[in-house]
């Protein structure tokens, strides 16, 4: 009783309502609004996938499975559980095709995330964007990825300390340091941000970072950005 959405690493989608994939994803369903749904994706590209389920009718119990299927071995696993009307649910499907013993591997439910919660959440997004766009070939030169993966990894380590700091005690002289510190390291993080941006404009004016990496990866900079605001 459920409609169904997915959502590839690099954050295309699939469902009844359209298809952005590409023409490797194939999306079938019985006439029946409420009845079974299959997605395929021909060649799909390791990491991770959301599953969104949205109910109709009332909601109710549903089955939910992820697989993957080669000419020597078929491999399925999967999950069921309730959902209210109204609602909706996400399982994170995580796929590895390089594990010939369990290729998929699907998460109990969960509630939609709304977005990041922290700077570290919003850098972790960014640092699995950057994956997946370099593993589809949307960052094209090996160079390039490792250049940006070590700008957000020094950034990951920052937030570290943005995230030490703000646990400590603010108040009396002890306070005043360390809000001067906070400040300090806020700036130099937000700074590393913009040149990360910079870098990524001018890989992309040099086309060694097509337009689908640009978008995205732009996107999860201004969102971590939102966090030193």
């Amino acid at each position: 009783p459920v409609e169904v959405t997915v959502t590839s690493p690099s954050g295309e989608t699939i469902s009844r309502r359209g298809n952005s994939i590409g023409e490797n994803a194939y999306f079938s369903a019985e006439d029946d609004p409420a009845g079974v749904k299959f997605v395929f994706i021909e060649d799909a590209p390791a990491g991770e996938y959301q599953l969104r389920l949205d109910a109709i009718d009332g909601g109710g119990t549903y089955h939910v499975a992820a697989g993957n299927f080669t000419e020597d071995t078929d491999y399925v696993n999967g999950t069921s559980s309730t959902i209210a009307a109204g609602k909706s649910l996400v399982h994170t499907v995580q796929y590895e095709p390089s594990d010939t013993q369990a290729p998929t591997d699907i998460s109990a439910p969960k509630s939609p995330s709304t977005g990041p919660e922290t700077l570290s959440e919003a850098l972790a997004q960014l640092h699995s964007t950057l994956t997946a766009q370099h593993k589809e070939g949307n960052v094209t030169r090996r160079g390039i990825y490792q250049t940006l993966q070590a700008q957000v990894e020094t950034t990951q380590r920052f937030a570290e300390r943005i995230a030490n700091l703000e646990d400590k005690d603010m108040s009396g002289w002890r306070g005043r340091i360390h809000r001067w510190r906070l400040r300090i390291i806020k700036r130099v993080t937000k700074n590393r941000l913009e040149h990360m941006q910079n870098r990524l404009d001018h890989f992309r004016k040099r086309d060694h970072v097509n337009e689908t990496a640009h978008t995205q990866l732009s996107d999860k900079i201004k969102t971590a950005r939102t966090f030193l605001e």
